[in-house]
């Protein structure tokens, strides 16, 4: 049988990146994690991690959400 890809999917910390290292290693398939394309993707739209962090770090969290969720949609 031959895997072109495998998914994971589920919940945060649930074991996603362990089970996928895991895999890559004993397929010999490389492994791309949608968390570390986001990235990319919110530079090209303008998110600042800067502001992000302000945000966060002054315990405004839900503005924090909010202005994550807005690069989200874009």
């Amino acid at each position: 049988m031959s895997l072109s890809s495998i998914i994971l999917i589920g919940p945060v910390r649930t074991g996603k990146t362990t089970l996928a290292d895991q895999l890559g290693r004993d397929l010999g398939l490389p492994r791309q994690s949608l968390d570390e394309l986001r990235w990319g993707y919110y530079a090209e739209v303008g998110f600042d991690p800067g502001y992000s962090r302000a945000l966060e770090e002054a315990g405004r969290l839900n503005e924090r959400r909010l202005y994550w969720s807005r690069h989200d949609r874009r």
